[in-house]
């Protein structure tokens, strides 16, 4: 697929005319227009959700995504911008109770990169709004929802109607697979695109084309591209990311792309996205509010990502969520194989680079995945290949080892937020991870301390140090986590003072073992906005258009 040319330059003046989007072939929007549904932030993101009524409408508001700017804007106190919305009933908990964000009228083109991220802080870190009408309306726009078929490109080609497309939809585990399958396409010669959540510093984070970010400029263009449709000033955060992503993968010349939903499957943004393969991590009990109270409930959210035709795989899943899946597919006609039916795939998966057995699980998914597609497509797998991009894949806070050093704690950091995730958490402790010395701990207030509780308090037999998240209303307060969890629970102001507990317990002679850091994508995003090197750097911003190497 041919990148087409797009100004490196922001527009000089927000009074200038709008530049017409080009409408080029790319990622379409599904013909299936029967599904209702809503956008979403991952169930791994920041997107814990809290419920208001949007706006002429009786269904609710649910909540979206993280912030624009750095994790640590969310965590300062928000106040509601006099000139747009604030996010209802939400983390920031700004704004009345059911409002729901105002249509805003930004100045287009926007000037620079600063006035995009204002304009997604002004759409609120939590709205969502059901319906995906406004985010097919803007994609039909910008030329991203015809159907053009989907003929076989040759890796490294760069032409074809559009990206070939795989949604990743699950509970956890989303974004390591999500990884995987793109370094997956890019050891083969593909030029891929990954969309997936959370970012922890930039927002820019979410979309990256072979690894990398797109630059400030890029994002400005994009951004004003998606907000110059008729309705564009109206997507809410999630959805105007996703719109932003799907075109930059267009421009970028991508010729495949990965997008990691949200928080649900039919209730999702992404879902609006046409598809070649739809992919199903591990399904579990998560944002009950939203979804619905039974793993059975999530499991038909979920499965309304599916669509009529299209491949879907699915790793390991508890088998009442299985017969959900399998269900849904026969009903609609979608091709629907677990990892181990489909043919061909090797006895055991590529050994990946991230700790954890369910790092297998996931690797073997990433790799089924691939195999799927490649089929379908008319691409060549090669193993050795498919080796080394699962060895590596890294994922900032999924079992990620932060070395210690003189006065300094060894840390080790995982986004484990609910039950299974911190079931899954504890059976590496001892194994894939030391176990810990000593556990910081912080969760929000609408997930299920009850069961949580006993796990986290076996994940060591030290202190367990209990951070304060200023700013995030919807965080538990570090007095009642610790009533939940006993004794050896000890609550703090903040996390700099835990992290210098840990410092002091860790950084000398005969430490106990590693610190431990888990329950909140919040909490991680505090650290990462302390220590910003643990997130390492994948190289240089990528501008638009984006030239292919000779050979590529």
């Amino acid at each position: 697929m041919s990148a087409r040319p797009v100004s490196k330059t922001p527009a000089k003046s927000a009074s200038a005319p709008a530049k017409a989007a080009p409408a080029p072939p790319s990622l379409q929007a599904p013909a299936d227009d029967a599904r209702v549904a809503a956008s979403g932030d991952s169930a791994q993101t920041l997107a814990d959700v809290t419920l208001a009524p949007a706006a002429g409408t009786s269904a609710p508001a649910l909540g979206s995504s993280a912030s624009a700017s750095p994790i640590a804007q969310a965590l300062a106190p928000a106040v509601a911008p006099a000139h747009g919305p604030g996010a209802p009933a939400s983390a920031s908990g700004s704004g009345p109770a059911g409002a729901a964000p105002a249509a805003s009228a930004p100045p287009v083109p926007l000037a620079c990169f600063a006035d995009l991220a204002a304009h997604l802080d002004a759409r609120g870190l939590f709205h969502m709004d059901f319906g995906l009408g406004r985010m097919r309306a803007a994609l039909a726009a910008l030329g991203l929802a015809e159907r053009t078929g989907r003929p076989a490109a040759a890796p490294g080609a760069g032409a074809g109607p559009r990206p070939a497309a795989v949604q990743v939809v699950g509970t956890n585990g989303k974004g390591s697979v999500s990884l995987m399958l793109a370094g997956i396409m890019r050891a083969h010669g593909l030029r891929a695109g990954l969309y997936s959540s959370p970012h922890f510093v930039d927002v820019r984070e979410r979309v990256l084309v072979d690894g990398r970010k797109l630059d400030q400029a890029a994002w400005t263009e994009l951004g004003n591209a998606v907000l110059a449709t008729s309705g564009g000033p109206e997507l809410t955060y999630f959805e105007c990311v996703t719109a932003i992503a799907a075109l930059g993968f267009v421009r970028a010349g991508c010729d495949a792309a990965v997008l990691e939903a949200g928080l649900g499957g039919a209730h999702d943004a992404t879902t609006a996205l046409d598809a070649d393969l739809t992919v199903f991590t591990a399904l579990g009990l998560d944002h009950m509010a939203v979804l619905g109270p039974t793993l059975e409930d999530i499991a038909r959210d979920k499965a309304g990502a599916m669509r009529p035709g299209v491949p879907a795989v699915s790793g390991p899943q508890p088998p009442e969520a299985l017969a959900v899946l399998r269900a849904r597919a026969r009903e609609i006609g979608a091709p629907f194989m677990t990892v181990d039916e489909v043919p061909g795939l090797p006895a055991a998966a590529p050994a990946p680079a991230m700790a954890g057995e369910h790092q297998r699980e996931n690797a073997a998914l990433a790799l089924a995945a691939w195999t799927v597609l490649a089929r379908s497509r008319g691409w060549a797998s090669d193993p050795a290949a498919c080796a080394r991009a699962v060895g590596a894949a890294r994922l900032p806070g999924r079992l990620q080892r932060v070395p210690g050093g003189p006065g300094r704690a060894e840390l080790w950091l995982d986004g484990a937020h609910n039950v299974p995730a911190l079931e899954r958490l504890a059976r590496a402790v001892g194994r894939a991870v030391p176990r810990p010395g000593a556990v910081i701990f912080a969760c929000m207030a609408d997930k299920d301390l009850a069961r949580m509780a006993p796990l986290v308090a076996g994940l060591t037999d030290g202190p367990l140090w209990l951070p304060a998240l200023p700013g995030v209303s919807r965080a538990l307060a570090p007095g009642a986590c610790a009533a939940a969890l006993g004794p050896r629970a000890v609550p703090l102001p903040g996390l700099e003072q835990a992290l210098e507990l840990a410092d002091g317990l860790g950084g000398r002679a005969g430490a106990p073992g590693p610190v431990l850091v888990c329950g909140s994508l919040y909490l991680l995003g505090a650290f990462f906005a302390l220590r910003p090197e643990a997130l390492g750097s994948p190289g240089p911003d990528l501008p638009l258009p984006l030239p292919r190497t000779p050979g590529a």
